[in-house]
């Protein structure tokens, strides 16, 4: 491993009629000082047989009776010595010259700590999507931070290469507590304190699965998009709670209750008003715990109801109109005016036939 700079790692699960090209693309790569790693999360299709016909040109294959839930990343991940670590998917492929404009970029600048690419999100005929989330500017930190509340994640896992180190600190406070959004987490994380690029090309082939057949945590299951919008919701009320004042402020100071809001617990009070306010659903409904934190010190809700005449009666009005009670809301309401159109309908029909209304 001592001549190699980049790990590459990939994580299997029921991807036999994917994985070939996906290997194949990371052993095509012009730049060739990889190590190259491989895990398979117990499958129970065919993955393993087409992983086993690569295994003299994988450096390692780990296979595992038992599927985790989450995918095997983790202990490559650490056990990694090279400089960078890239991730790719088993059901994704890779353009020839990804690590060779990756790893030129990031030898260039020392102060960038990840460097993505553009990715072509595609069907599993091969065709391309009409929007692509994964093809976005670059942007400070702050910008960075500001894009993610407002629109959601736009980072492609599997076009990462990032410095190991790095890397193996968020993997290890990662903890496993996230199936679904794992990888926006650590982004969320790192932007706060590190640079990051992204190569304005489509370097990545993302395969975007129509039906969820599989349970990988990438389909379009009614599971993983409740538990994604759950996960968010958490990662959201911790992230902006923690978040460092003079960061916040830089990140938010335009659409803050109170732009020159000087102390610590006015900050506090404003990342509320900043959770309720993003267009995310996730992030409306983790501003609903902050409040009660914010309502369990004493202090901090004495500032809420001086400084910003908000107390609990503006927040039960609130919770009704962001998160899920904006939704459980609509719903009923919409189920309200399907009934109604229903009676309507019916009491038409009963009138043409001469009959009484209902």
């Amino acid at each position: 491993m001592e001549d190699k700079q980049v790990t590459v790692v990939m994580s299997a699960y029921n991807h036999g009629k994917y994985v070939a090209k996906a290997i194949e693309s990371v052993l095509n790569q012009t730049f060739r000082e990889i190590y190259f790693v491989v895990a398979d999360d117990a499958s129970t299709d065919n993955t393993v047989d087409v992983l086993m016909q690569y295994e003299n040109e994988i450096d390692e294959i780990h296979l595992y009776d038992i599927n985790s839930g989450h995918g095997r990343c983790k202990p490559l991940i650490m056990n990694a010595q090279t400089k960078y670590i890239a991730m790719i998917n088993s059901d994704d492929y890779w353009e020839r010259t990804k690590l060779e404009k990756q790893v030129a970029y990031m030898e260039k600048h020392p102060e960038c700590a990840a460097c993505f690419t553009w990715c072509n999100e595609v069907t599993e005929e091969g065709e391309s999507l009409d929007n692509q989330i994964f093809q976005v500017e670059n942007r400070t930190k702050e910008e960075w931070m500001y894009r993610f509340w407002e629109a959601g994640n736009c980072l492609a896992h599997p076009s990462v290469l990032v410095r190991r180190e790095i890397y193996q600190s968020l993997v290890q406070k990662n903890r496993d507590v996230f199936r679904q959004v794992p990888d926006f987490w650590m982004w969320i994380t790192l932007v706060q304190n590190q640079n990051i690029h992204v190569i304005q090309e489509p370097l990545v082939n993302f395969l975007y699965h129509k039906s969820s057949i599989s349970e990988n945590v990438s389909a379009p299951s009614l599971e993983n998009i409740i538990r994604d919008q759950m996960e968010e919701s958490f990662l959201w009320y911790k992230i902006i709670k923690e978040m460092n004042d003079d960061y916040f402020v830089r990140t938010f100071s335009d659409v803050m209750v109170n732009p020159y809001a000087g102390t610590h617990e006015e900050i506090m009070c404003e990342k509320y008003f900043i959770l309720c306010i993003s267009p995310l659903e996730a992030v409306q409904g983790a501003a609903i715990n902050y409040y009660y934190d914010v309502f369990s010190d004493i202090k901090l809700y004495g500032i809420l109801q001086e400084k910003y005449g908000y107390s609990n009666r503006e927040f039960h009005d609130i919770e009704m109109k962001i998160g899920i009670g904006a939704k459980l809301k609509k719903t009923s309401e919409d189920g309200k005016k399907a009934l109604k159109t229903a009676r309507e309908t019916l009491n038409l029909l009963k009138i043409t036939k001469g009959e009484g209304k209902i």
